[in-house]
């Protein structure tokens, strides 16, 4: 529609008498293909734009990228927007170039030789996962016997099949939110990683 008007407006400019009909020509089919133009912008799905490029800029400003860890983390979460993205949009594209220098930035931190993570946040995943004692023979195995534990102990199906509170039920989601987090910050620590 906005294609014809635009073609209507072009010719009957060009063929107008007197110049004040092309004047007028040109000015009211430019209107009337603006106007159309922007209602088909409008209802096309292509130009809604959900945000998903203001949210990834956001993660990436936001961000004090002092530990690999925090560059790990805001990559899953560049990678995470991207994946909720239609593939075939503007927005995918805008947020995999996010995502690219996310990966860029976590490459240079490792080159840089930054610290992993806070001392702190490690002997804390130590500590949910039980594994203080094995922090210097500490290999990828133990971590996850150590993670399948904490899941056993904390085991929502067995605990909502035997009518637990819902207290306990949350803490338990607690725990094994705790544990995943845990497992996920050693199982993804540099390969000449020391304590």
């Amino acid at each position: 529609m906005t294609v014809v008007f635009a073609f209507l407006g072009i010719t009957l400019t060009l063929t107008a008498d007197t110049p004040w009909m092309q004047y007028f020509y040109a000015a009211f089919y430019t209107f009337i293909t603006l106007y159309f133009g922007i209602i088909t912008a409008r209802k096309y799905k292509r130009f809604h734009r959900d945000d998903y490029v203001g949210k990834a800029q956001k993660i990436r400003r936001q961000a004090n990228y002092r530990y690999i860890y925090e560059h790990e983390q805001a990559l899953e979460e560049l990678r995470a927007i991207q994946s909720q993205c239609p593939h075939d949009s503007f927005e995918y594209s805008m947020v995999g170039l996010d995502v690219m220098m996310a990966g860029w930035e976590r490459d240079s931190a490792i080159a840089n030789k930054l610290p992993y993570a806070l001392p702190e946040l490690l002997d804390e995943a130590l500590t949910t996962l039980d594994l203080m004692r094995h922090k210097t023979s500490l290999d990828d195995d133990k971590i996850r016997d150590a993670a399948d534990t904490v899941r056993r102990k904390n085991n929502l199906h067995d605990l909502k099949r035997r009518k637990a509170p819902k207290a306990v039920i949350a803490t338990a989601e607690r725990r094994l939110a705790e544990a995943d987090k845990a497992e996920c910050l050693l199982l993804n620590r540099p390969k000449n990683f020391t304590w």
